[in-house]
């Protein structure tokens, strides 16, 4: 990791302040906690629990080849049934043929890094859950371009003789945005582009080193019998940008001390990420030095099992939210864009993006507001008036208020109450409890 963000990690773990990363192939130790943080390739791996993590993709590498064996056994059994037109029988043969391909491809990224699938599979999301994203940044090029369209765009909200300065692009996935930046806005400042995906980040690595990467790409839903399987050659986009580095961590908690970026940029992330980017939005303004960028792009497309229906805001309620966070947006656009819309594939569709770019002011609040509502007060938390405990809305609220004593800080409370298992580690914890003490201060009256 360069040199400039010497200074700026905390412990996912603690949060206790950390130096700089040793050179490869060396990781990191936390002097608070005794934390071990490793590269993954030469990723840093960021993670407060490490190595649980690294044993979760072990077992979804095992769960892939289970998965893979039997679809390829399927596959040899129904096309020789007689009744399967000579069309039918080469797409599935095609399928079928490029699956140990397919296997081996994605079993030899892992293994480069050490990890091999190991134990039981795990019924978590898969490893490949956004293949198709690492197709379209660095696979499908003119035949399909989406990149440089949406990559114009965002490009067209900044002002004149607008700089990156050290920046960091939460939920980057492959970190093509990233890489596109960098190469735009040189200069000796990281641009860290931060995911939690590990394959993604692995196939740009290789890229970074100069190695292209083979893997295959299989619609769901082919336009020929021809296109159900294809193998494509992915390679670097452009040479290695100065300044791009990857990191393995936690977007909901990213491992920064507050003010330590010019920029954030949050890409196709604040609608599928957070369960509520309401609470999560000043997370982004604790990133930024006061007067720093914060440049977005994404439509508003929420997961019904993730996202509640309060909580699935539209463009007018974002901007709402954003200024209430502290932010002044500058300009923006809301235009429909292609996603997805694989050559090879019958699927694909338009979504309505937002592409904005924000300054970092002060979060708006009323003349009466208390200092330690300020989402970097870092002090003991006085205890609100709040006349009938028993009438807050919700249990999390009442267990907040008896956990205020006046010496107990956010984190204090944040950390009781995990130990407690009354609110999920998720990584956003501390914003929650943040929000709930907001909520107090207002019911106090």
């Amino acid at each position: 990791m360069v040199g400039g963000l010497s200074g700026l990690w905390v412990c996912p773990a603690c949060r206790a302040a950390l130096g700089a990363l040793p050179p490869e192939p060396e990781g990191l130790r936390c002097p608070g906690c005794d934390a071990s943080y490793p590269r993954l390739g030469g990723i840093p791996l960021l993670l407060a629990d490490a190595a649980s993590i690294q044993d979760q993709w072990r077992r979804q590498l095992a769960s892939f080849v289970v998965e893979t064996e039997a679809a390829e056994r399927y596959l040899w059994a129904e096309l020789v049934l007689p009744e399967r037109v000579p069309s039918t029988r080469r797409r599935l043969r095609r399928v079928a043929e490029a699956m140990p391909e397919h296997r081996r491809s994605v079993l030899e990224l892992f293994a480069e890094v050490g990890l091999e699938p190991t134990g039981p599979g795990t019924a978590d999301a898969s490893l490949l859950d956004y293949v198709t994203l690492i197709h379209r940044d660095y696979g499908w090029g003119a035949e399909a371009d989406e990149v440089t369209p949406a990559l114009d765009q965002l490009l067209g909200t900044l002002p004149p003789r607008f700089q990156l300065g050290t920046t960091l692009v939460l939920g980057a996935g492959s970190g093509r945005l990233a890489w596109d930046l960098a190469a735009r806005f040189p200069s000796t400042q990281p641009v860290v582009a931060l995911d939690l995906n590990p394959l993604p980040l692995l196939v740009t690595q290789r890229l970074l080193r100069g190695r292209p990467v083979e893997l295959y790409e299989l619609p769901g839903h082919p336009r020929s019998a021809d296109q159900a399987a294809v193998r494509r050659l992915l390679d670097a986009p452009a040479p290695r940008p100065p300044g791009l580095e990857l990191l393995i961590a936690d977007g909901l908690s990213p491992p920064f001390c507050s003010a330590s970026f010019d920029t954030v940029v949050t890409p196709w992330f604040l609608d599928q990420v957070p369960a509520d980017l309401a609470l999560f939005l000043p997370e982004v303004a604790r990133l930024l030095r006061p007067g720093g960028a914060w440049l977005h792009t994404g439509p508003f497309v929420y997961g019904p099992a993730h996202t509640r229906p309060a909580h699935r805001y539209g463009q007018d309620e974002f901007f709402e939210l954003a200024q209430q966070s502290g932010f002044e947006i500058t300009t923006s656009t809301y235009d429909a864009a292609p996603y997805l819309c694989s050559p090879l594939s019958t699927q694909g569709r338009k979504e309505t993006v937002l592409s904005m770019h924000a300054i970092k002011g002060q979060p708006a609040v009323t003349d009466s507001e208390p200092a330690w509502l300020a989402v970097d007060y870092d002090g003991p938390i006085p205890r609100p008036h709040v006349s009938d405990a028993r009438a807050l809305p919700l249990p999390i609220l009442t267990s907040i208020l008896e956990l205020i004593d006046g010496t107990r800080r956010a984190t204090d409370i944040t950390r009781v109450l995990l130990a407690r298992g009354e609110l999920a580690d998720d990584g956003n914890a501390e914003v929650v409890v943040r929000g709930c003490l907001r909520v107090l201060w207002k019911a106090a009256g």
